[in-house]
C-alpha cells in the first residue's frame, strides 16, 4: 500500500496487471465452457457411431437366444474403450437380455426406472445420467432388429470421467497459473511502466533546478513520447514566462530604485541646506516651492509605474466602445492647445476613422504622444496629426519638426526610463515612462506604436489600432 501510494509506476502496473489478470480469468473460463462443449459433442458422436455399429452386428444374430454365444462380437466392438458399456433388453425394456459389464448390468434397471419415469422415448434417446456410485454416464438408446425379426433395445453407456478428469486439471492449472501469470504481469508492467515514465525524470531535474537566480533550464524535447511533448512545449513556455517576468521585475526595482534615488537625494540635499543655517521667510519659501516640484514628479512617478504593472497583469481592455479617433484627437489638442500656444507651436489633425477600444486609456496615449511633440518641437513650427486606413488597420500620425532623434536611439525610446537627453526631460518635469505607458496601452488594445526619425529635422510617432 505505502507503494501503491508513493509510485505512479506501481499505480500503472497493477493496473495493467489486474486487467490482463481479469482478461485470462475470462478468457480461460470460457476456454473451460468451449472445452467442455467440444467434450460432450465428441462423446456424443463416439456413441451414437457405436450405436449404429451395434444395431447392425445384432441385425446379423439369429435370435436373443444366442446372444450369448454370438456375444463376442459385440465384445469386440467395445475393446479398447474401457468407458463404454453396453446392455441388450427385451422389446417392453422389462428384462435384461445381455450385460457386457458389471456397470451395465447394475445400471441398467435403474436407468430403465429414471427413463420410464421421465417419460423419456427409448427409440435414440440420449441423455446424461448419474449411477447410484456417483458416476456420470451418457446414456444412448436405441432399437435393434435381429435377424429373425425379433426387436430388441439397446443401451449404451459411456463413462465420462476421463473427460471430467481433463476438465478438472484444465481448471487446476488455470488456478495455479493465474497467481503465477498475475505475478509475471506486475513485474512485466512494473518494468514497462518505469522506462516509459523515465521521460519524467527530465521534468524532475529542470524543476528542481528552477530558483530566482536560475530560470535558464529548459527541458530537452528531443526523445521525448509524443504525448509528454506538448507537455514538455508547454513547460519551457511557462519557464520563459517566469523568466521574462523575474527579469522585468528585476529590471522594474532597479530602474524605479534609480529613477527615485535622484528626486529624493535632491530634497534631502535641499532641505539639509535649508536647516543648516537660519534663514528668512522667502528663502524658505523657494525651498519648499522646489520641494513641491521634486515631489510632484515623484507622485506622477509612482502613478506612472503604478499603471504601467497594473496593465502588465491585465490583457483586457476595460469598457471597450466605438471610439471616432479624429474627435478623440482634437480634444487632446484642445487641451493642449495652451501649452502649445505658450511655444508658438500650431497642431493640425485631418482625417477619420473608427476605432475600438476605453477612451480615457485611448486619450492618455495620444496626449503622451502631443505632449511629447510639443515638448521637443521647433519654436513657431507646426505638429500633424494625420489619421487614416489601411489594410492593416487605423493609424494616427504625430509629426514634429525639431531637432530629430538617431535611429540608434529610436529603438529605446520605448524602453522604462529611457531618455535620449536626461537632463532636458527632466527639466521638462517628464518621468520617462510616457512613452512605455503609450506602448502599454496599444499592446492591450491589440496595436501596437512606432517611431520613425528623419533625423535632421521630423520625427513621427503612428499609433495602429486594429480593424474595427
Amino acid at each position: 500500500l505505502h507503494l501503491l501510494r508513493h509510485s505512479l509506476a506501481a499505480r500503472i502496473a497493477l493496473s495493467a496487471a489486474t486487467l490482463g489478470l481479469s482478461v485470462m480469468a475470462m478468457v480461460s473460463v470460457l476456454g473451460y465452457v468451449a472445452l467442455s462443449y467440444q467434450l460432450k459433442w465428441r462423446a456424443i458422436e463416439d456413441i451414437e457411431a457405436k450405436r449404429t455399429l451395434l444395431q447392425h452386428i445384432l441385425s446379423e444374430i439369429s435370435s436373443s437366444a444366442t446372444l450369448s454365444t454370438d456375444g463376442h462380437r459385440l465384445d469386440d466392438v467395445l475393446i479398447g474403450h474401457e468407458d463404454l458399456h453396453l446392455a441388450v433388453f427385451d422389446v417392453t425394456g422389462s428384462n435384461v437380455i445381455a450385460a457386457f459389464s458389471p456397470l451395465a448390468r447394475d445400471a441398467s434397471a435403474l436407468m430403465l426406472k429414471d427413463l420410464t419415469a421421465s417419460r423419456l422415448s427409448a427409440e435414440s434417446a440420449m441423455r446424461e445420467w448419474t449411477a447410484p456410485s456417483g458416476q456420470r454416464l451418457l446414456v444412448t438408446m436405441g432399437k435393434a432388429r435381429l435377424a429373425s425379426g425379433e426387436m430388441t433395445q439397446i443401451a449404451i453407456l459411456q463413462d465420462r470421467k476421463a473427460d471430467a478428469r481433463l476438465l478438472s486439471n484444465y481448471a487446476k492449472a488455470v488456478t495455479i497459473g493465474l497467481p503465477l501469470a498475475l505475478m509475471v504481469a506486475l513485474a512485466g508492467a512494473w518494468l514497462t511502466a518505469r522506462s516509459g515514465l523515465r521521460p519524467l525524470r527530465r521534468f524532475a531535474a529542470v524543476a528542481g533546478s528552477v530558483s530566482s537566480q536560475s530560470l535558464s533550464g529548459r527541458i530537452e524535447i528531443e526523445g521525448l513520447p509524443s504525448e509528454l511533448r506538448d507537455l514538455a512545449t508547454s513547460f519551457n513556455a511557462m519557464l520563459g514566462r517566469i523568466d521574462e517576468g523575474v527579469t522585468r521585475l528585476t529590471q522594474f526595482s532597479a530602474d524605479l530604485a534609480h529613477e527615485m534615488r535622484t528626486p529624493i537625494a535632491t530634497l534631502l540635499g535641499r532641505t539639509q541646506v535649508a536647516l543648516s543655517r537660519a534663514r528668512d521667510t522667502e528663502a524658505l519659501r523657494d525651498t519648499l516651492a522646489s520641494n513641491v516640484e521634486e515631489l510632484e514628479r515623484l507622485t506622477r512617478l509612482i502613478a506612472d509605474m503604478l499603471f504601467l504593472a497594473q496593465s502588465e497583469t491585465s490583457h483586457e481592455v476595460p469598457d471597450p466602445e466605438i471610439l471616432q479617433l479624429d474627435v478623440e484627437m482634437r480634444i487632446v489638442a484642445e487641451f493642449l492647445s495652451l501649452v502649445a500656444e505658450a511655444h508658438q507651436l500650431g497642431i493640425e489633425v485631418s482625417g477619420a476613422a473608427k476605432v475600438r477600444g476605453n477612451r480615457i486609456l485611448v486619450q492618455r496615449a495620444i496626449t503622451n504622444l502631443l505632449s511629447n511633440a510639443v515638448r521637443h518641437a521647433r519654436t513657431g513650427s507646426t505638429i500633424h496629426a494625420v489619421i487614416a486606413s489601411t489594410e492593416e488597420g487605423t493609424t494616427l500620425s504625430i509629426t514634429n519638426e525639431g531637432t530629430g532623434i538617431a535611429k540608434v536611439y529610436a529603438e529605446k525610446l520605448f524602453e522604462r526610463f529611457y531618455r535620449v537627453d536626461a537632463d532636458r526631460s527632466r527639466k521638462s518635469g517628464g518621468t520617462g515612462l510616457g512613452l512605455a505607458i503609450v506602448r502599454s496601452i496599444m499592446r492591450a488594445h491589440g496595436g501596437e506604436v512606432n517611431v520613425a526619425c528623419d533625423e535632421p529635422a521630423l520625427t513621427t510617432f503612428t499609433l495602429l489600432f486594429p480593424r474595427v
